[in-house]
Protein backbone atom coordinates (compact mmCIF):
# COMPACT_ATOMS: atom_id res chain seq x y z
CA UNK A 1 0.00 0.00 0.00
CA UNK A 2 1.30 3.43 -0.92
CA UNK A 3 2.29 5.63 1.98
CA UNK A 4 0.87 9.16 1.76
CA UNK A 5 4.42 10.45 2.15
CA UNK A 6 5.84 8.55 -0.81
CA UNK A 7 6.51 10.81 -3.77
CA UNK A 8 6.79 10.23 -7.48
CA UNK A 9 9.70 12.16 -8.91
CA UNK A 10 10.58 12.91 -12.52
CA UNK A 11 14.00 14.25 -13.46
CA UNK A 12 14.48 15.83 -16.88
CA UNK A 13 18.13 15.84 -17.84
CA UNK A 14 19.49 12.82 -15.98
CA UNK A 15 22.38 12.50 -18.43
CA UNK A 16 23.90 15.89 -17.54
CA UNK A 17 25.85 16.93 -14.45
CA UNK A 18 22.94 18.75 -12.79
CA UNK A 19 20.61 15.79 -13.25
CA UNK A 20 23.23 13.39 -11.89
CA UNK A 21 23.72 15.66 -8.85
CA UNK A 22 19.96 15.79 -8.20
CA UNK A 23 19.70 11.99 -8.36
CA UNK A 24 22.72 11.57 -6.09
CA UNK A 25 21.24 13.97 -3.52
CA UNK A 26 17.83 12.28 -3.61
CA UNK A 27 19.50 8.92 -3.06
CA UNK A 28 21.84 10.21 -0.34
CA UNK A 29 19.08 11.86 1.68
CA UNK A 30 16.84 8.81 1.39
CA UNK A 31 13.70 10.84 0.75
CA UNK A 32 10.40 8.92 0.74
CA UNK A 33 10.31 8.40 -3.02
CA UNK A 34 8.19 5.66 -4.48
CA UNK A 35 9.14 6.08 -8.15
CA UNK A 36 11.80 7.94 -10.11
CA UNK A 37 11.15 8.68 -13.78
CA UNK A 38 14.22 9.74 -15.78
CA UNK A 39 13.12 11.92 -18.70
CA UNK A 40 14.80 12.98 -21.92
CA UNK A 41 13.87 16.11 -23.82
CA UNK A 42 14.28 14.47 -27.19
CA UNK A 43 12.66 11.43 -28.74
CA UNK A 44 15.95 9.54 -28.48
CA UNK A 45 14.99 8.14 -25.10
CA UNK A 46 16.29 4.87 -23.81
CA UNK A 47 19.33 6.01 -21.87
CA UNK A 48 19.94 4.26 -18.57
CA UNK A 49 20.66 5.56 -15.09
CA UNK A 50 21.35 3.75 -11.85
CA UNK A 51 19.22 4.81 -8.87
CA UNK A 52 19.15 2.87 -5.60
CA UNK A 53 20.70 -0.18 -7.26
CA UNK A 54 18.01 -0.22 -9.95
CA UNK A 55 18.68 0.37 -13.64
CA UNK A 56 16.08 2.84 -14.89
CA UNK A 57 15.38 3.61 -18.55
CA UNK A 58 14.66 7.19 -19.55
CA UNK A 59 11.86 8.07 -21.91
CA UNK A 60 10.83 11.09 -23.94
CA UNK A 61 9.20 14.05 -22.25
CA UNK A 62 6.45 14.05 -24.89
CA UNK A 63 5.38 10.58 -23.74
CA UNK A 64 5.32 11.34 -20.02
CA UNK A 65 1.91 11.64 -18.32
CA UNK A 66 1.96 15.08 -16.71
CA UNK A 67 -1.63 14.77 -15.51
CA UNK A 68 -0.50 12.66 -12.55
CA UNK A 69 0.99 14.46 -9.54
CA UNK A 70 4.78 14.54 -9.57
CA UNK A 71 7.70 16.48 -8.27
CA UNK A 72 9.64 17.47 -11.38
CA UNK A 73 13.27 18.48 -11.43
CA UNK A 74 14.12 20.28 -14.67
CA UNK A 75 17.88 19.97 -15.11
CA UNK A 76 18.03 21.47 -18.57
CA UNK A 77 18.61 25.24 -18.74
CA UNK A 78 15.52 27.33 -19.53
CA UNK A 79 13.40 24.27 -20.31
CA UNK A 80 10.39 25.60 -18.43
CA UNK A 81 10.39 28.79 -20.52
CA UNK A 82 10.93 26.96 -23.85
CA UNK A 83 8.32 24.23 -23.40
CA UNK A 84 5.67 25.53 -20.96
CA UNK A 85 2.91 23.46 -22.61
CA UNK A 86 4.53 20.32 -21.17
CA UNK A 87 4.29 21.53 -17.59
CA UNK A 88 1.28 23.82 -17.20
CA UNK A 89 -1.31 21.17 -16.38
CA UNK A 90 -1.66 18.50 -13.78
CA UNK A 91 -0.80 18.65 -10.10
CA UNK A 92 2.94 19.02 -10.34
CA UNK A 93 5.54 20.79 -8.27
CA UNK A 94 8.30 21.88 -10.60
CA UNK A 95 11.83 22.84 -9.58
CA UNK A 96 13.91 24.28 -12.40
CA UNK A 97 17.70 24.27 -12.65
CA UNK A 98 17.92 27.71 -11.01
CA UNK A 99 16.10 26.40 -7.93
CA UNK A 100 12.85 28.26 -8.66
CA UNK A 101 9.66 26.48 -7.65
CA UNK A 102 6.67 26.46 -9.99
CA UNK A 103 3.25 24.99 -9.23
CA UNK A 104 1.32 23.69 -12.23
Amino acid sequence: MKNAKDYTVAVLGTQNAVGQAILAELELQNYPIELVHPLDLHQESGGHILYQNQLLTSFALDLFDMTQPHILFLCEPRIFERYPHHFLHGKNWIIDCTGRLHKA
